[in-house]
């Protein structure tokens, strides 16, 4: 079974240095994605434009019933970390929630009451992204972060548009 470990950071800095700490384990960097991939945080709360993230949104292969509280997250002026966990790299995953669980980490479970009445885009990642689902079996450490499972190896596109 494949996972996918998932946190939501106020600043592109620290979701940057989150990376780069869960790359000192030795995961490989292209099994963790920061999106947007490149700082461009909101301003003067003007929301982010979907279309510079969405492509990546789509590709992390998060739950359609998940994804519209990192929608909203991103809009907003966010940024999503996330790391795809094979077998070989499971070993870490509690030393990958701690690093995740960062002091500026959101709760997701406040994220999710607050953006509970948002409306929610009709927008779904489309044929051949392969989505996962809640990964319950796992403690990660407390609201910080979550996880999903996939039964077939999760693998998402190679190159970035």
């Amino acid at each position: 079974m494949h996972k996918n470990v998932t946190a939501i950071y106020r600043t592109h800095a620290v979701a940057e240095q989150v990376k780069e700490q869960i790359a000192d384990l030795g995961i490989s960097t292209r099994h963790i994605d920061v999106v947007p991939n490149r700082m461009d945080e909101a301003t003067h709360g003007a929301p982010r434009d979907p279309d510079s993230y969405r492509s990546d949104l789509d590709h992390l292969g998060l739950p359609e019933d998940e994804r519209h509280l990192y929608d909203h997250a991103l809009r907003r002026g966010d940024h999503v970390v996330s790391v795809r966990v094979n077998h070989d790299d499971e070993k870490h995953i509690n030393r990958i929630s701690e690093i995740m669980r960062h002091p500026e980490a959101h709760d997701l479970d406040a994220l999710d009451a607050e953006f509970r009445d948002e409306p929610r885009g009709a927008h779904n990642a489309g044929p051949g992204v392969a989505t996962g689902r809640r990964d319950t079996d796992t403690d990660y450490g407390g609201p910080a972060v979550r996880g999903y499972a996939y039964d077939t190896a999760y693998s998402p596109r190679t190159a970035r548009a």
